[in-house]
C-alpha cells in the first residue's frame, strides 16, 4: 500500500498486522480521489474505521488542511501513529512535532 499522488507520492505505508483489517486498495483509493479531486485542497477529513490511515494520509498528501483518523482496534491505532512518521517534515506546522502529519489517532467509543 502506498500514497498515490501529492507531496508524499510513492511512500509505502505500513499495514495493520493480522487479518482483522482489510485496507483500501490503491485503485479504489485513486478512484475516490479522482472523483473528489477538486474538493480536496484545504478541506478537512474524517476517516472512521481508518485502519492503516491510508485515506487520511492520501488526503493530506493532496493538500487537505487536516485529517482525523478514528479506529477501534489497538493494532490499527498503532499503525496509524507509525505511518505519518514516514513522511517529510515539510507538512509539520505550529504545535506539531517535526516530521509528523496532523493525524490524531483516537480510540472509538462504543455506544
Amino acid at each position: 500500500m502506498r500514497v498515490t499522488t501529492g507531496s508524499a507520492r510513492g511512500r509505502v505505508l505500513k499495514s495493520v498486522p493480522g487479518d482483522t483489517t482489510r485496507p483500501i486498495t490503491d485503485i479504489v483509493k485513486q478512484a475516490v480521489f479522482n472523483i473528489l479531486q477538486d474538493d480536496v485542497q484545504g478541506s478537512s477529513w474524517l476517516d472512521l474505521f481508518a485502519g492503516t490511515g491510508a485515506v487520511g494520509i492520501e488526503a493530506l498528501s493532496r493538500g487537505a488542511a487536516d485529517a482525523t483518523l478514528i479506529d477501534n482496534a489497538p493494532e490499527a491505532i498503532d499503525t496509524i501513529k507509525d505511518n505519518p512518521g514516514q513522511h517529510p517534515p515539510d507538512r509539520a506546522g505550529p504545535g506539531r512535532a517535526p516530521g509528523r502529519l496532523p493525524l490524531p489517532a483516537r480510540r472509538a467509543t462504543r455506544i
